[in-house]
């Protein structure tokens, strides 16, 4: 059994460490990035927080984004494989939605270029949500404007 001294176990001395520099080269960005032709809006952003808590997405109506990405658990769902569509355990864990604004690949494999282009895949993807765009897009017609 090794043993192992205390004084091998010190910290690096703190003026060896500048935490100004660290701060900068990982501080967030100061806006969120959008197309030039799409501005975020007040509008946009309601109307996407309240379609990321839609079941109508689903294919059966019981299941949202949220249900896997669920904002108290830093938008994943605490478990390690959750049940898909079929209740069958996905092949993945659910990843995290922090900071995707910044992506530049999505999905685990990097498939869809960008924000826009993954959306639709969990949506339509028959293990997880079951749904269908077109018919999902019908149903929400019919709100009230």
């Amino acid at each position: 059994m090794a043993v192992i001294a205390a004084s091998s176990l010190q910290a690096a001395p703190t003026d060896a460490v500048d935490l100004r520099t660290w701060r900068r080269a990982f501080a967030r960005p100061t806006h969120v990035p959008a197309p030039a032709a799409a501005p975020i809006t007040p509008a946009k952003t309601a109307l996407g927080r309240a379609l990321f808590e839609d079941a109508r997405l689903s294919g059966d109506g019981t299941m949202s984004c949220a249900s896997c990405h669920q904002p108290l658990l830093s938008f994943t769902d605490g478990v390690a494989r959750r049940p898909g569509h079929d209740g069958e355990p996905l092949p993945r864990r659910t990843p995290s939605l922090w900071n995707l604004a910044w992506g530049l690949t999505f999905f685990w494999d990097g498939r869809a270029p960008s924000l826009e282009a993954q959306a639709s895949g969990p949506i339509e993807n028959v293990r997880e949500m079951g749904g269908d765009l077109a018919k999902a897009s019908a149903r929400l017609k019919t709100d009230p404007p």
